[in-house]
């Protein structure tokens, strides 16, 4: 689909449409190991390596690059294309899940998990980030039902923006990443009425509150 964006601070940037993209095939090799506990939780603890060709990425072109000729002036093309080279992707991850159904009253319904993943390609993925971490916590109580949930990431390659020219007259490519990033979500819900054998109707009061510290990139 072909559009365009005039708000961009990159200015005016076309989104097009790569017709001879091709389809992307990669092999998979993980390891992966769990322990399981009783009632619910485990830990686990995985590899893998991962050989990708053709890969599908986002890239930004000048206009000239990606052969745009259209009678509408535009600063930047982001299109999609193929990697020319095979890549390889490797990477561990960590995982736990824990119920904590042995503590005292209303702390018996607390359940907390969580995941880190580190990832080390070939090649750098433009935004893609390299180590992702979340944590969330649930908990329930007779009606009442809270869910806390974190997620972080390194910082990630935004690829190539508008060209710039600097002091001594010279043009270079400039590359502003994006910084690391962490989003705190947090969801609610009281059961008004139950759903019961004998009463098919039930109602629940739920609130959801996104992005509780306000982070952006």
């Amino acid at each position: 689909v072909w559009s365009i964006d005039y708000g961009s601070e990159d200015g005016v940037v076309l989104t097009a449409p790569n017709v001879n993209l091709l389809p992307e095939y990669s092999d998979n090799l993980s390891v992966r190991l769990v322990k399981y506990f009783e009632p619910v939780g485990l830990v686990g603890f995985g590899l893998f390596h991962n050989t990708i060709k053709d890969l599908i990425s986002d890239v930004t072109l000048t206009p000239d690059e990606f052969g745009y000729d259209g009678d509408e002036p535009v600063d930047l093309v982001q299109t999609r294309d193929n990697l020319a080279d095979d890549i390889s992707v490797n990477g561990y991850e960590f995982e736990f899940n824990h119920a904590m159904d042995y503590l005292p009253g209303a702390l018996a319904g607390l359940t907390v998990r969580g995941s880190y993943s580190h990832t080390n390609p070939s090649v750098v993925l433009p935004r893609v980030a390299q180590q992702v971490a979340n944590l969330g916590f649930a908990w329930r109580y007779g009606r009442a039902r809270l869910n806390l949930n974190a997620v972080w990431s390194d910082e990630k390659d935004r690829g190539l923006t508008n060209d710039i020219t600097n002091a001594f007259g010279l043009v270079i490519n400039q590359k502003q990443p994006f910084d690391d990033y962490l989003e705190v979500n947090m969801s609610g819900a009281f059961t008004l009425i139950p759903r019961t054998s004998g009463n098919w109707l039930s109602l629940e009061a739920y609130f959801s509150a996104n992005n509780l510290f306000d982070q952006n990139r």
